[in-house]
């Protein structure tokens, strides 16, 4: 595979220029279809096995990579760096904004920070892919198959139960279960095993654990969408003037102070806080529609640009 595959796309942000909330929002969107295409096409070239239990929507960019990285982790035992989930995770959480919404923009420090990780990001994930394909092809393919019904067992049982507060109690119960199946996976030898009575039936359970496990997700998703949850904006709207301990969803927290929040909920939010920590910098919560998901953002003070410091997972008053 080529190292370039994707060039054009970066080619094209080169000759933007990035002071510009429309030149941004196009360079944004060559970035966001050159993060698809190196996915669909490594997934395509080097992970054709993970699609005997994962079905492949290339324009699902966190899925996809979350589901080739935890692949790659399982397999060959290498960890994806942080700034690269960093790197998916904004390519993600930005898409719906500005695909759906022609005035939506990105601010210049995040997108400089997708421009500068791409080529790295590209080239670290071919040469992963490399190895598990060199690795996986010295499997028969019932190890393939036992080797990717870990996974996705695996997946399930490392699930933050946080992220699905609706579904908390379900949630459990599946990551029990999912336990108890990789026990019996387990004790099977991968360098022996054949089909049988005993890994059909596992098979089975696994699939369904994996529907009903899925169902979850998809609940998520729709209750994130339409506010059927208390949002994290309604949260902090309801803590003004607190101080409280904020959660990312990439992992790490901060302490903060509220200060007055509006309550008009049929705003988006935008309110300045002060960080715990002595930052230099200002800081504000901001979301582009009322309920939808809540960033903190560290602003510039010097052109009034900002950057995205991280997504608010939970608050918790101090």
């Amino acid at each position: 595979m080529s190292t370039a595959l994707g060039e054009e796309y970066l080619e094209n942000v080169e000759s933007l220029s990035l002071q510009s909330m429309v030149e941004r929002r196009v360079a944004y969107l060559n970035i966001l279809d050159f993060g698809t295409v190196v996915l669909h096409e490594v997934r395509k070239s080097y992970f054709e096995d993970l699609n005997m239990t994962k079905p492949h929507d290339p324009s699902k960019i966190t899925q996809n990579w979350d589901t080739i990285t935890s692949a790659i982790e399982r397999v060959i035992d290498v960890e994806a760096p942080p700034k690269y989930d960093k790197f998916c995770g904004v390519l993600g959480q930005r898409r719906n904004d500005i695909v759906h919404d022609v005035t939506e923009g990105i601010p210049e420090g995040p997108l400089n920070g997708l421009v500068e990780t791409a080529p790295d990001w590209r080239e670290w994930l071919i040469t992963q892919g490399q190895k598990y394909y060199e690795t996986i092809e010295e499997l028969g393919a019932e190890e393939r198959l036992v080797t990717q019904l870990q996974q996705d067992l695996q997946s399930i049982s490392s699930a933050n139960i946080q992220s699905y507060v609706s579904d908390e109690e379900e949630l459990a119960d599946l990551q029990y279960e999912a336990q108890e199946l990789q026990q019996r996976l387990s004790d099977i030898d991968p360098d022996t095993v054949t089909v049988n009575p005993d890994l059909a039936d596992l098979i089975l359970k696994i699939n369904t654990l994996e529907r009903e496990f899925e169902s979850i997700e998809s609940n998520q998703t729709i209750q994130q969408e339409f506010g059927t949850w208390e949002p994290i904006s309604e949260k902090i709207r309801k803590n003004s003037g607190e101080n409280v301990e904020v959660e990312f969803e990439e992992g790490g927290s901060m302490e903060l102070d509220l200060g007055q929040v509006s309550q008009d909920h049929t705003k988006p939010l935008d309110t300045r806080v002060t960080p715990q920590d002595d930052s230099q910098f200002p800081h504000r919560l901001r979301n582009t529609e009322p309920f939808t998901p809540v960033y903190l953002e560290m602003i510039d003070p010097r052109d009034g640009g900002s950057e995205i410091v991280g997504e608010i997972k939970s608050v918790t008053i101090l």
